[in-house]
């Protein structure tokens, strides 16, 4: 505001132009005494309700009578004309004079202004352009306010300072931090004018106290920090979560740090993208927190899960939990990745594995990448690493360490398949199984190396059915097993509980010690086996119960009782095998079992014990011993007849060495 000067020529002063200014301007009728509390209305229609006590300057501009209103000083008793607008030579037409909210407001009685006979009147907004100061902030005109320079950002510290924001100021807002000391998060917010409905969520849409809808303006990606996670110790990012993930549909959702959560992070809509925005991005569960689910996902597609850790927090929370827990899971989903992300600390309970990372429920194309599970589970509270029971999904490149029940399960699903994976010092490598009464097909192992196992019933690595659904056209191929400091149990298991059966199954693997069988074979149809097996105390491979159609071909078999063994009624060809050193038979056929022998190579048995059977049992032979050619079917005694036929041998060199004549009888 200018100086005050008077004029010389007619007595006018510059605070003619602009008053002092006033907290409200009544625009209703009111009693002109008393302290009270005035109702007003502002230019879009909305209410406002301030109270007025002794000395505050007061407009008024509703009264019935319009030589009433004006400019009045409150008091106790009867309220009186303000002395810089009461007189003849205080106000012209135009003159302004700014409230609190704040509006400008502007006289437009005309000339002269006779305060006690003419009618006083003042506007705002309704023609009178620049009379709201949201004209001074304006983007729609360009030719006012600082659309000429572009938008002004009002600039507050919180979400809660936002909420104080009027209406009636800029549209534009940047909030610092979420709450105080939370962390700079810089977001920007629009003022939504023409929405006056839509509930507010603390995040994306922020309810201000005068209604206004205050709108996060970010085209792509979201941070936990800007729907108020604190990634600090002490602090519970469970609701911050949940603000963020109920709008992140096609969004990419990032945080940086360790969010600590005391209740499951639900993933409650589809086609979110899940990223670490560094490395030390983390879930962790607080301690002593009691649930199962750290992350969890349940029917839901397009997720994408990229770079985190998510961590259950075993040694926190054993102590309290009256559950298994599970790290990362995803229940029923549908076309999901998770890529780089790392399930830890998941412990077991009521008898139930607890899991690293599972992708259960039958899912379809969840897809798991270079991704890890560690320290999964204690001692009587085992913990799988991965456990997939979604179909047409592929595992590739993942690592389970110090996880005490199975590496890597996949389980009642089909199509489905662990690729170049690893598995170290977890109590079984890896699992192939059904435990539905529905078949299931085409599950296959591509690749799996595993260093140690610790399981005397289940095996390094098992291929199982528990009910009554079959498995059907299972393939293990590039297996490779190697006992360093445990070894305990079968190195593979095909195991029959239930009704079903193992129906076509292709192994081809490398197992290098081992407390019991290479592999065991339990009543299965369409076994081939091909395999290099060291090392192993019992028989390197043996088939048990009724096994039928099954082969063991191109093997190499080093050690253990008996390098092929067949018992029950299993019938086996046995082919094309080099087998060494075996401590009791190089191939035995036990009980009613029927074993084809054809160009096995034995070397080096105990006691020359090559192959044999039970009495019940039946061998069929044509195999090499000590070099030389052996038929089972030889026995003593000429002929019975003259020769009436020959056969010609063939000599090491590819010359004729001979002839065999052969007699009718």
């Amino acid at each position: 505001m200018p100086s005050t000067m008077t004029s010389r020529i007619d007595g006018l002063t510059t605070s003619v132009a602009v008053k002092p200014p006033i907290k409200i301007m009544a625009s209703a009728p009111i009693t002109l005494s008393g302290e009270q509390t005035i109702n007003a209305t502002m230019p879009d229609g909305s209410g406002l309700s301030l109270a007025v006590v002794e000395g505050d300057r007061v407009g008024v501009n509703g009264q019935v009578d319009q030589t009433q209103n004006g400019i009045y000083i409150v008091h106790t008793t009867a309220w009186t004309r303000a002395r810089d607008f009461d007189g003849a030579l205080d106000a012209v037409k135009g003159t302004l004079v700014i409230d609190t909210v704040p509006i400008i407001w502007r006289l437009i009685t005309p000339m002269p202004v006779l305060f006690g006979t003419s009618n006083i009147k003042f506007e705002t907004e309704e023609g009178f352009n620049q009379g709201n100061l949201n004209d001074l902030a304006n983007t729609t005109d360009s030719r006012k306010g600082s659309a000429m320079v572009g938008r002004v950002y009002r600039q507050v510290d919180t979400i809660a300072e936002l909420k104080t924001l009027s209406k009636l100021g800029s549209p534009y807002a940047e909030v610092l931090e979420y709450y105080s000391g939370a962390g700079v998060i810089n977001s920007r917010y629009h003022l939504d004018l023409t929405d006056v409905i839509s509930a507010g969520n603390d995040f994306t849409i922020v309810v201000a106290a005068d209604g206004g809808r205050w709108k996060l303006k970010h085209a792509d990606a979201y941070t936990l920090k800007m729907a108020g996670g604190r990634e600090a110790v002490g602090f519970d990012d469970a609701d911050a979560w949940d603000r963020l993930l109920a709008v992140s549909s096609g969004k990419k959702v990032e945080w940086s740090g360790t969010s600590y959560v005391g209740r499951s992070i639900v993933i409650p809509v589809d086609n979110i993208r899940l990223h670490a925005a560094t490395k030390a991005a983390t879930i962790k569960a607080i301690d002593g927190s009691n649930f199962e689910y750290t992350l969890n996902a349940v029917g839901r597609s397009g997720l994408e899960y990229y770079g985190f850790t998510v961590d259950s927090n075993r040694a926190g929370r054993e102590a309290f939990l009256t559950t298994r827990t599970i790290s990362v899971n995803m229940i029923s989903c549908t076309d999901c990745q998770l890529t780089e992300v790392k399930g830890i600390n998941a412990i077991g309970g009521a008898g139930i594995p607890g899991v690293g990372i599972s992708t259960a429920g039958g899912g379809v194309r969840v897809n798991t990448t270079n991704c890890t599970a560690l320290n999964c589970g204690v001692v009587g509270k085992a913990a799988d690493g991965f456990f997939c029971s979604s179909s047409y999904s592929v595992n590739t490149g993942n690592i389970a360490m110090d996880c005490l029940d199975t590496g890597h399960v996949l389980e009642s699903c089909s199509y489905s398949g662990i690729v170049g994976c690893a598995s170290i010092r977890c109590g079984v490598i890896g699992a192939i199984t059904n435990a539905t009464g529905v078949d299931k097909y085409g599950n296959y192992i591509n690749g799996l190396t595993g260093e140690d196992w610790n399981a005397g019933v289940t095996g390094g690595v098992q291929i199982g059915v528990f009910g009554a659904g079959n498995l059907i056209g299972t393939n293990v191929d590039g297996l490779t097993m190697v006992g360093t400091a445990s070894f305990l149990g079968p190195g593979i298991n095909v195991r029959r509980i239930g009704a079903g059966r193992i129906d076509g199954l292709n192994i081809e693997a490398t197992i290098r010690n081992g407390s019991s069988q290479g592999i065991l074979v339990d009543s299965a149809n369409l076994v081939s086996i091909k395999a290099s097996i060291v090392n192993v105390t019992n028989s390197c491979i043996q088939f048990m119960g009724d096994c039928a159609f099954c082969t063991v071909s191109g093997s190499t078999l080093y050690g253990g009782s008996f390098g092929v063994a067949a018992t029950g009624t299993s019938n086996v060809i046995v082919n094309g095998n080099y087998i060494q050193g075996p401590t009791s038979w190089g191939i035995f056929a036990f009980d009613t079992s029927v074993v084809t022998s054809l160009m096995n190579h034995i070397a080096s048995p105990a006691s020359s014990h090559y192959e044999s059977k039970d009495a019940g049992a039946t061998l069929n032979r044509l195999t090499l011993i000590g070099s030389q050619i052996s038929f089972n079917g030889i026995v003593a005694g000429a002929p019975a007849a003259a020769l009436s036929s020959k056969t010609t041998l063939i000599n090491g060199s590819g010359a004729t060495a001979g002839v065999i004549g052969i007699s009718a009888s």
